[in-house]
């Protein structure tokens, strides 16, 4: 049943492409791609997973999410798509920021990461090696209550992390409009810093969002997004080939950032293990379910924090890590798919009801923003909209959106967005040299 599965995902693959105006930034197109890529990684663990015999709840949960995700879409683009003009992207237009306050905001950023990194290396408690210093850190604030980063730390981490997400746009940009092979300016400085943040925060799935973002941000500003003209094939062999070097980006650093226990693993192993264990995972889950104690337990992880620090609800303190399982003797992880947290806290109608939820958000804000003149008038939204799509890249492995993006850190984050973007380019509109 799970060929059949892969089968269903590389057809509605090949509709979507078809159906969304051979958009390849489209979500629901993305959405379908990202499975396709997962299962097929399960695949190549057939035998040795057993997937031979996949329960049908997970079936029907990967069937009629995909379908509702779609059909939500196709809703979408029908109401916002054609109600209004299609727009008019001329010519982008250089953004000139004040050098004066990006050598500011670079300097800002550094003194971010020193204090990031004494704060990891402080928690860390010392190691031999960058690699078990990372390990170390990630264990201790990932597992437990006590080493948690300081809160002065998380805040200045979130300017770092607007910053890159903000220069990346603005030099994306200016490389489109200058049609110049410069591939280095001031503007990618705050970028890289956010990089190596990223770094010693042990997450490449930042940098995996980061890059994920940066095609986001390319194809809307090329206008690649409505209407794929001829040599776009060229576009898509580059984009897969993007994608095989991020794959093998993503193994290479893996004991850097602390994942010591993947010594031994080969880069198809590990790959596959991290894309398609999911898959497995999901599926053992489901046939030995864990179900929440706490309302919204996974889902709402964020949410039900602030709860308890206002005292409401009577939330006890809790950590949303979940189980790690085993199938032959295989660790395969503990990285179970959104469905996962949807189906843990509301069962399988609230599971398929959140999907519904998250499909409209995304397809909302994705088709409302291309069918109005975005580049004109929704700048913010378009940089807003690329930081937040990350969602569904992830979706086959974990839920990013509830999780984290329903929060009260999130508010912080578009405050400093709007803030950054009033300075960079709504206002601040002059180079000096």
């Amino acid at each position: 049943m799970i060929i059949l599965l892969f089968l269903f995902f590389v057809f509605l693959t090949i509709i979507t492409y078809l159906l969304f105006g051979r958009d390849i930034i489209a979500p629901s197109f993305v959405f379908c791609a990202m499975y396709t890529f997962s299962i097929g990684c399960a695949l190549v663990n057939y035998q040795f997973w057993g997937l031979d015999i996949i329960t049908n709840q997970l079936f029907n949960i990967y069937f009629f999410g995909a379908i509702i995700f779609i059909v939500i879409g196709m809703v979408c683009k029908f109401l916002f798509a054609r109600r209004f003009v299609e727009p008019s992207v001329t010519g982008l237009k250089k953004i000139n920021v004040n050098q004066y306050f990006t050598v500011f905001m670079i300097l800002v950023n550094i003194f971010s990461l020193i204090v990031w990194i004494v704060n990891v290396y402080k928690i860390a408690g010392g190691g031999s090696s960058f690699s078990s210093i990372m390990e170390s850190f990630r264990l201790k604030t990932s597992y437990g209550f006590q080493d948690n980063m300081p809160s002065y730390a998380e805040q200045l981490s979130k300017v770092i992390t607007v910053s890159g997400y903000m220069y990346c746009f603005i030099y994306i940009n200016n490389l489109i409009v200058s049609n110049q092979k410069k591939f280095f300016d001031l503007s990618l400085i705050n970028p890289i810093i956010y990089i190596v943040f990223s770094l010693f925060s042990s997450n490449r799935l930042n940098i995996l969002n980061f890059i994920a973002t940066t095609v986001i941000y390319y194809c809307l500003l090329k206008n690649v997004e409505i209407k794929l003209k001829k040599g776009s094939m060229l576009l898509i062999v580059k984009l897969m080939l993007l994608f095989l070097t991020v794959m093998l980006f993503f193994y290479g650093i893996r004991l850097l950032v602390g994942r010591l226990e993947s010594t031994n693993s080969n880069l198809i192993e590990y790959i596959t293990k991290y894309a398609g264990g999911p898959v497995k995972l999901f599926d053992l889950y489901l046939q030995n379910p864990i179900h929440s104690s706490i309302w919204g337990q996974q889902t709402f992880v964020s949410i039900n924090q602030l709860f308890r620090k206002l005292n409401m609800f009577n939330i006890p303190e809790y950590l949303a890590n979940k189980e790690f399982r085993t199938f032959n003797g295989f660790d395969l992880g503990n990285v179970y798919s959104a469905y996962r947290n949807w189906y843990e806290d509301f069962g399988y109608g609230g599971c398929l009801l959140m999907q519904g939820f998250f499909s409209l958000f995304f397809n909302g804000f994705y088709y409302k923003l291309i069918g109005s003149n975005y580049y004109d008038k929704s700048k913010l939204g378009l940089i807003i909209y690329g930081y937040l799509s990350c969602a569904i890249f992830l979706h086959p492995i974990d839920d990013e959106f509830f999780r984290i993006d329903i929060s009260i850190g999130f508010i912080i984050y578009l405050v400093v967005f709007w803030v950054l973007y009033v300075f960079l380019i709504k206002k601040i509109n002059v180079r000096l040299q």
